[in-house]
Parts: structure tokens; C-alpha cells; sequence
């Protein structure tokens, strides 16, 4: 499987990487983490964190991940995402994890996705 992306604020995942463990918001009250595919990330970037400037977006690949990928489409948008379902483990053996500075998003419209990413800088877990 290609490798998925997540798109989260720097302090929350910093602080995921010194627990040693995710489990955003989502998994509690939704059951799942959500991931993207490098062709949507610009989309649920600009649709979801509009005026944030804390954000970076996470790449997985899922080889490493506790647990399996789920690819689905869950709010009936003809378009499946990647879906996690239960926390993991953030680790510094994850050589394929990398994190990329988006900046601010700004009135939701003009990240270009994964591809287009700077900044790409191996995530700070240690």
C-alpha cells in the first residue's frame, strides 16, 4: 500500500512521539484516525484546518503500523481514505516517517497536497 498521510499539529504529534503512543480525538469519538493519500491532503487540509498555523502533516507508511489500513468511504463522499482504527505507536525505527511544515492554511484554498510539500524533515521521536 502507498504510504498515507495525516495531518495534525505539531505540538499534539511532538507529544504523541515523548508518550509513545496516538490516539487522537477521533479515535475516541469516532472509532479511527484519519489518514489521506497524498492527493488529498491539500483537500482535507484546506477543508478541516482552515487558519491554522501549528500544523504539519505526518507520512506513514503502513507496513509499520500496529495495526491494519482500512481504505473506505465512510461519509458517502465517492471517495475512500485511509482509516486506522486504534492508537499506535509513534517510533524513531520508523525511518519512512517523515514530517512536512505546511504553514498556515489560509482561507482554504491553496496547498497543492503531499507532492508539494516543504520541509520535509524526519519526525522528532526519539
Amino acid at each position: 500500500m502507498e504510504a498515507i498521510f495525516h495531518v495534525v499539529a505539531a505540538p499534539v504529534w511532538h507529544a504523541a512521539c515523548e508518550l509513545g503512543r496516538y490516539a487522537p480525538e477521533s479515535l475516541a469519538t469516532e472509532g479511527f484516525v484519519h489518514f489521506s493519500f497524498s492527493h488529498q491532503v491539500a483537500a482535507t487540509a484546506n477543508h478541516l484546518y482552515c487558519d491554522r498555523a501549528d500544523l504539519i502533516v505526518v507520512e506513514i507508511d503502513p507496513g509499520k503500523l500496529q495495526q491494519p489500513v482500512v481504505v473506505e468511504d465512510l461519509y458517502g463522499m465517492d471517495e475512500e481514505f485511509p482509516h486506522v482504527y486504534g492508537a499506535f505507536r509513534p517510533t524513531p525505527r520508523w525511518r519512512s516517517i517523515r514530517c512536512y511544515a505546511i504553514g498556515p492554511v489560509r482561507s482554504c484554498s491553496s496547498h497543492s497536497g503531499a507532492s508539494g510539500l516543504a520541509g520535509s524533515a524526519p519526525c522528532a521521536c526519539t
